[in-house]
């Protein structure tokens, strides 16, 4: 069964046993229930409404569990899905698996992430129902008060995010004008004719193989819905049985009725003021009767509506498949999508064939991969964009008046993400919160700019829109095993650190924003947050959990060729493996790599004087607070075309060309910076460096500050052109 599910659904052997595994852990006897599944949702499962919404999606059968399939199934959409794919259950999302989406539909979903939001953050936000309105009616074309999955397709794959769920989710300025100017300069004013027309081009440019697979998926759709409204009038055609059989005993006629002894058949005088002009003289029964009528119409107009949708797709697939369906060569247009959407994709030959590239799409999905419900790490991120929220808000607005004293280096901050009376809570822990905020500041970032990238408002909007780019996970290939996160948009990364990592630099907290004051020009790891996060397993267990939060060295729009990390350490510094013929881009060599590829550093003057004057000073930082084990990550972009519009002048020398730092003749870009500054020289790492340089070599990694020091310069100036 296994090797038949990963071959269908493009995953590899070890990849459908993970999943597995990670399945099998979260339900009983291979078959998740609603309460399991609510259960593996983290503090997003704490409502039943959303959670709900995903459950019915991912329950393929409608059987009232997810088996292992569906859940395969649902990650192999969100992964390797198309956008027809991922269109189709995000409208699922927002109509409630119905065939057309309504305004009330979108209401309602919108009403119900709000409730959750507010469960989760004590917060109170509401969205106005004209800015609703207003996001419904781009969606809907012919403005009909229907939109139909064509109309709703054509707005999703522009790939617009009308709703900004920051904003949404805080109650900030989020005007109907704005929408509409947002939409206006993504479509470059088209006509709502001309959005039609593209509707139609995105169409003819299909193969009839994905026209096929498409109109297949919304038939199944349509006769689901078909079903439901059958099945729903059933239920109410049962409860106006019910209803008729009891009221025929109060509403017949009087000469039927058999009254009891204390029944009076007088009639009581009326009274001035006894009549209420809101009453309805018409009994109850005959009330219901009336609405059953109106809602007997509806329903039968409903499904005549369907029921000529569905013969319009059978004929549609029926024309589809008498079509000869050949598989569509690659175009330059296919490989520029693919490479948008992979963090810095191997190139593509337009020789290869259709098998290769999809092979090669998948293993370049597998390096960064997303978490998702049933991830063993999908609550601790969540605790941590939560937290960090918390922490961000609990900040007093007006900070900038307030001078800068020794005790708030020392501050620490407590916050219940899950309240102390459940078993499992959690708690979050902050550190020194105004001297990063500070440091954010220096960097030109805003509290609501650190939170629209960490905070967990866009991972609720991506779990609707069928997008796992909120957080992506990567494997530390270092001896730490330390995980990193990093944020949708990719201008951070959460780094998971040891204890002692975490003891060592809060104690360097002082020394480090110090340092980063005096030297505008540092290349030294930008670090904006430093958390705990404590989780109780039981009465008597917890887990602790320290981590950083860091700017994203290689944030760009470009694709980095090659990626080094540079120590001045030879000894086993060499990311190759002999006999393997390619290595992930997105792992970064070593320096016997660096020698071996014959990589120099090419620089203009002015640059190279800047660049060999706060290297020194940076090291003599690392020197002083007795810091080993850093290295120069670097990452080369080739074959580099100069844009003036891309340069700027008031910025730090290293982010001047797209925030990077271009080569004397101008076709290479840099990016750059020294990282893994979290090791102390301490008694362990002396006993360390005596065994390792005795037994070893003298070139290990571990050795004294100021040789490490020595070292790290040589190699970086012997490599500069």
């Amino acid at each position: 069964m296994l090797p038949n599910l990963a071959k269908q659904y493009s995953f590899t052997q070890e990849e459908i046993i993970m999943l597995k595994n990670r399945f099998d852990r979260l339900c009983d006897r291979g078959m998740m229930t609603k309460q399991q599944f609510r259960d593996s949702l983290g503090i997003l499962g704490l409502e039943q409404f959303l959670a709900e919404r995903i459950f019915n999606q991912i329950d393929g059968n409608k059987d009232g569990v997810i088996m292992f399939e569906d859940f395969v199934k649902y990650l192999s959409m969100l992964l390797n899905g198309s956008t027809i794919d991922k269109a189709l259950w995000s409208f699922g999302m927002l109509s409630n698996n119905k065939s057309i989406l309504e305004l009330e539909d979108m209401e309602k979903m919108i009403f119900e992430i709000c409730y959750l939001w507010n469960s989760i953050t004590g917060s109170k936000s509401m969205p106005k129902k004209e800015l609703v309105s207003e996001i419904f009616r781009i969606f809907d074309n012919d403005d009909d008060g229907i939109v139909q999955f064509e109309e709703f397709r054509v707005v999703y794959q522009e790939g617009v995010e009308l709703i900004g769920w920051y904003e949404f989710l805080n109650n900030e300025d989020m005007s109907t004008n704005k929408i509409k100017e947002e939409w206006e300069n993504v479509t470059k004013n088209k006509s709502r004719k001309k959005r039609m027309t593209l509707i139609n081009r995105q169409l003819d440019e299909q193969t009839p193989q994905d026209l096929l697979n498409s109109q297949l998926k919304i038939l199944q759709s349509e006769i689901q819905g078909c079903s439901e409204l059958i099945k729903q009038e059933k239920e109410k055609e049962q409860q106006q049985k019910q209803i008729n059989f009891l009221a025929s005993f109060y509403f017949d006629d009087k000469s039927q009725k058999t009254h009891g002894p204390i029944f009076n058949d007088g009639q009581v005088q009326k009274l001035y003021g006894d009549d209420d002009p809101d009453q309805n003289d018409e009994p109850y029964f005959k009330q219901y009767n009336l609405t059953s009528t109106i809602n007997n119409d509806r329903f039968q107009n409903n499904i005549m509506n369907r029921l000529r949708n569905l013969l319009k797709l059978t004929e549609d697939i029926k024309k589809l498949n008498n079509q000869q369906i050949v598989p569509k060569i690659p175009e330059q247009s296919v490989i520029k999508q693919f490479k948008k959407s992979s963090r810095s994709p191997s190139p593509i030959s337009v020789n290869q064939t259709m098998d290769d590239i999809q092979q090669q799409q998948q293993e370049n999905v597998r390096k960064n991969l997303s978490i998702y419900f049933g991830h063993e790490n999908w609550n601790l991120v969540l605790n941590m964009m939560i937290g960090i929220r918390k922490a961000i808000k609990s900040l007093h607005p007006l900070t900038d008046d307030i001078l800068i004293t020794a005790a708030h280096f020392e501050v620490k901050n407590q916050f219940e993400i899950i309240p102390k009376r459940t078993q499992k809570s959690c708690s979050f822990y902050e550190y020194s919160p105004l001297i990063f905020e500070r440091i954010r500041k220096m960097y030109g970032i805003s509290n609501d700019d650190f939170l629209r990238s960490i905070g967990p408002e866009q991972l609720l909007g991506d779990l609707i829109f069928g997008n796992l780019a909120s957080l992506t996970e990567k494997v530390s290939s270092g001896k730490s095993g330390s995980f990193f996160y990093y944020s949708f948009d990719d201008k951070y990364m959460l780094k998971t650190i040891q204890k002692d990592e975490f003891v060592f630099f809060k104690s360097l907290i002082k020394n480090y924003y110090q340092h980063l004051l005096d030297n505008y020009h540092s290349m030294i790891i930008k670090i904006f947050g430093l958390y705990q996060i404590k989780v109780n397993k039981s009465k008597t267990k917890y887990q602790k959990i320290y981590f950083v939060v860091m700017l994203n060295i290689f944030y760009t729009n470009e694709d980095i060729n090659f990626r080094y990390d540079l120590k001045g350490s030879l000894y086993q510094r060499t990311s190759r493996v002999k006999g393997q013929a390619s290595l992930d881009q997105n792992i970064p060599l070593k320096d016997l790599d660096w020698l071996e590829d014959k990589q120099q550093i090419q620089f203009d003057q002015k640059t190279l004087e800047l660049f060999k004057t706060q290297l020194i000073k940076d090291v003599n930082f690392f020197k002083q607070n007795k810091i080993i084990d850093y290295s120069f990550l670097i990452g080369i972009v080739d074959n580099y075309r100069m844009n003036n519009d891309n340069v700027q002048t008031q910025c730090r020398f290293y982010e001047r060309w797209n925030g990077g730092c271009i080569t004397r003749d101008q076709k290479r870009l840099y990016y750059f910076g020294i990282i893994d500054i979290f090791t102390e020289y301490n008694n362990k790492k002396q006993l360390e460096h005596k065994v390792k340089s005795t037994f070893v070599s003298k070139d290990v990694s571990c050795i004294p500050p100021e040789s490490y020091a020595d070292r790290f310069i040589k190699f970086i100036l012997h490599s500069l052109k």
